[in-house]
């Protein structure tokens, strides 16, 4: 019976010793979790993944957490980066500064209010796409045992700083837009822009100076057409807007030669056919070969030519228009992806006229007896004798 009893009284002691052990690893994980920083506050500025532009310091303040004995406060460790998991021990602890620098720091106990600082110019070329983190531990030692002891990281953010915008400028050959262009007579230039991921709307800035324009440009925009079309070089320079306001400070450029302008020499003209009936043109202000046609023709009686090319057309400077009926044309000379067009080409028919003799009056015993004695063959002074009229201008 005595060594039931003693057998039974070694049973409850281990028990207890169970129970108690199982209590104070319970009471060590509770307080791990309960020495975590809870009561922050993060308003310069906000955490929010919303970008902010912001050109100050970025600062967290905190309060020490509430402490059991045998447990008090140490100091914190902390340290700013640009991820949301969690640091364990060997990531962040204060016995390791290379743990926890740079971007981080330890705060000691006695140093209030408790707070950690991100640098304004650590943040100073920050984008929409970096989001910033705050992690932090706070640091407690066990008074009966002078254990060391970490919480778990509290992590705070992100903080989403946006102060730069970026993007890029770019002015492709239009015969080669592989290549940048170099050189050409056309005035419209087309752009090819890298736009920010988080571009405004009307995030686009062109111009021909290196003064940003007040007004901005949807950020579709493909083109740009040249202010300034003296010959010579050329320099287009861009600016981009974010959705958080920033404005590139200093432009992209792309630089190219405006060469002087050639348009088809005569722009307009008229072919009389009683006259002539073919009119030269060509392509002024180069010596360059162009492809010619004409184009647009509208003729007086539906269904006929009104002109057309003579001679060669391919790769020449200048070409010949013959006049073929009444009615109006145009012309186009292409080089590459330069097309010249010119104005309108009037061809003017033969009129129809009775007054034979040009003395200002049509008479059937003036200019009718001149037209029947011609259709049967007179001729000299028996074609007009009798009924010439000697003050005509004929």
């Amino acid at each position: 019976m005595k060594r039931f009893l003693l057998c039974s009284v070694k049973s409850v002691k281990v028990v207890l010793a169970c129970l108690l052990a199982l209590a104070f690893v319970s009471y060590g994980s509770l307080a791990l979790a309960d020495y975590e920083v809870t009561d922050y506050t993060a308003d310069s500025p906000p955490p929010s993944e919303t970008p902010t532009q912001w050109t100050n310091d970025v600062t967290v303040q905190w309060e020490a957490p509430s402490f059991s004995d045998p447990y008090t406060l140490v100091k914190f460790v902390y340290k700013w980066t640009t991820s949301e998991s969690a640091l364990n021990y060997t990531q962040l602890n204060a016995d390791d500064s290379s743990t926890y620098t740079p971007n981080g720091g330890i705060v000691e106990k006695d140093v209030t209010p408790y707070h950690a600082d991100l640098s304004s110019e650590e943040i100073a070329g920050d984008d929409y796409n970096v989001l910033r983190y705050l992690h932090l531990k706070t640091v407690y030692i066990n008074t009966n045992t002078i254990e060391i002891s970490h919480s778990n990281d509290k992590v705070i953010g992100p903080f989403n700083i946006d102060n730069v915008v970026t993007g890029t400028l770019r002015l492709p050959d239009p015969d080669d837009p592989d290549e940048d262009l170099q050189e050409t007579r056309q005035t419209q230039i087309t752009v090819e822009v890298g736009y920010p991921g988080d571009v405004a709307e009307n995030g686009l800035y062109l111009n021909e100076t290196s003064t940003r324009p007040s007004q901005g440009l949807p950020y579709t925009t493909t083109t740009y057409t040249l202010q300034n079309t003296d010959p010579g070089s050329k320099t287009i320079y861009a600016w981009f807007q974010d959705q958080a306001g920033n404005i590139s400070s200093t432009p992209e450029a792309a630089s190219f030669t405006l060469l002087e302008q050639v348009s088809i020499d005569p722009n307009t003209a008229t072919i009389d056919l009683a006259v002539t009936d073919t009119r030269t043109f060509q392509v002024a202000g180069t010596s360059d070969g162009y492809t010619w046609t004409v184009i647009n023709e509208i003729p007086e009686t539906a269904g006929e030519n009104v002109a057309d090319l003579t001679g060669t057309t391919a790769n020449v400077n200048s070409v010949t228009l013959q006049g073929l009926n009444p009615g109006t044309c145009q012309l186009t000379a292409q080089s590459g992806s330069t097309v010249l067009t010119s104005g309108t080409i009037t061809v003017k028919g033969i009129a129809f006229n009775l007054d034979i003799d040009d003395d200002g009056s049509v008479t059937a015993l003036g200019d009718g007896v001149l037209i029947v004695r011609y259709l049967f063959g007179f001729t000299g002074d028996t074609l007009i004798t009798g009924a010439y009229n000697p003050s005509g201008n004929r």
